[in-house]
């Protein structure tokens, strides 16, 4: 992929052996948050949705995404349904997404 400053990113998947505890991207384990943490719940039920992933954006400034997914429900695919949430730091939190 190549960004609107001509910087190509490429991304390879591999086993970490320790948590990753720096502001790469990764699937599963804990978000490491780039600023105070915004743990997303989920609309109908009202519980703290799990964390699937996090993700560097492309670009000079650090900017990292966040993925979180309602695990019990069989509506998470629904972009409006309130079953998921994706939080950008830095950024402003949509007026949507509910947190803890």
């Amino acid at each position: 992929m190549i960004d609107g400053d001509g910087l190509a990113y490429q991304m390879i998947f591999s086993h970490a052996d320790e948590a990753i505890d720096e502001y790469w991207t990764k699937l599963g384990g804990q978000p490491v948050w780039l600023e105070e943490p915004h743990w997303p719940l989920c609309w109908r039920h009202e519980r703290l949705m799990g964390f699937i992933g996090q993700f560097r954006l492309p670009g000079r400034q650090i900017r990292m995404a966040y993925l979180f997914v309602d695990n019990e429900s069989e509506e998470s695919w629904n972009p409006e349904g309130g079953e998921n949430a994706l939080i950008v730091q830095p950024g402003r939190i949509p007026p949507l997404v509910q947190a803890s």
